[in-house]
């Protein structure tokens, strides 16, 4: 099928001043002279697909296609960013410092809360029943965490009278640990 310069250019995502490019580089020139040039579109379009193949593409795609592509997908990302779906690394990061500090305390605590009733206590199946308790009450306090999705600082009343750790564990007074608003990283 024969096509013009224009239909030609539209066809290989070029324009029709780069088609003399194209030629220089091995496609297959017109037929017919001025406004009577005519491509032979299947041709070109195999030439194109070729050339791109022997320079390590696929040769389906024009330049344009893959401009449109790739703004695509930034766009799809944007608005799964902007719905929640997707959050930034450093956020994740910092979640999973805070899950993890919190855990650490958590459970350094129960020591310090069942020391008094593990001393009273003889029979080692009570003793194991209450540790169990404690454990599975810090693990439900993470899980309640989770569930929250909470990425701000975590009071921890009883272990720092008030104060609060940071996902780094570095405690904070109360004054110090009200919320920041965060810029990109």
């Amino acid at each position: 099928m024969d096509v013009t310069a224009r239909e030609l250019a539209d066809l290989l995502g070029v324009t029709p001043r780069h088609l003399g490019r194209l030629i220089e580089r091995g496609m297959p020139p017109p037929s017919g002279r001025g406004r009577g040039k005519r491509y032979d579109g299947p041709a070109c379009l195999s030439w194109q697909r070729a050339a791109a193949a022997a320079e390590g593409g696929n040769g389906t795609r024009s330049i344009r296609d893959e401009y449109f592509a790739a703004l695509r997908d930034k766009l799809r990302l944007d608005l799964r960013q902007r719905e929640g779906e997707l959050v930034e690394r450093w956020q994740v990061r910092e979640d999973a410092a805070t899950v993890a500090t919190v855990a650490k305390a958590r459970l350094r605590a129960i020591p310090t809360s069942v020391a008094d009733r593990v001393a009273s206590t003889s029979d080692p199946h009570a003793v194991k029943a209450l540790l169990l308790t404690e454990i599975d009450a810090a693990l439900e306090g993470l899980a309640r965490l989770s569930a929250a999705g909470q990425d701000k600082v975590i009071d921890h009343d009883d272990d720092h009278n008030g104060d609060s750790l940071t996902p780094a564990g570095r405690v904070l007074s109360r004054a110090q640990s009200r919320p920041r608003r965060r810029t990109a990283r």
